[in-house]
């Protein structure tokens, strides 16, 4: 995976900071990484692919990152969606993720 802006670890673990000053929490880098590598499984990018290269700035902030979350089932769950459509032939799970991307889209 490619990010453009590269977030260096500060003395204090939960934040990290970029060569501006730039600062972010540990917690928000870690929702926009989940993010990013759900795309990736999502749209079969490889670490090559120029969709996949991303300007981390743009990601972070933004409110369907915070939305998505709280929508989204558990992890649990959508692991029984999964095993549950490929024994039963089903879509369920995919269904569950366009929904809630439709819903919260990401802005342009």
């Amino acid at each position: 995976m490619y990010i453009k802006d590269k977030y260096q670890k500060t003395s204090d673990a939960n934040v990290f900071v970029k060569a501006d000053g730039t600062e972010i929490s540990r917690d928000k880098l870690v929702e926009v990484l989940n993010e990013l590598l759900q795309n990736r499984v999502d749209e079969n990018l490889g670490p090559h692919d120029e969709a996949y290269i991303v300007d981390l700035d743009t990601l972070v902030g933004t409110g369907y990152f915070e939305a998505r979350k709280k929508a989204y089932a558990s992890a649990e769950s959508q692991l029984e969606m999964q095993y549950d459509d490929l024994i039963d032939s089903t879509t369920t799970w995919k269904d569950h993720v366009a929904s809630i991307k439709s819903k919260f889209p990401k802005g342009d």
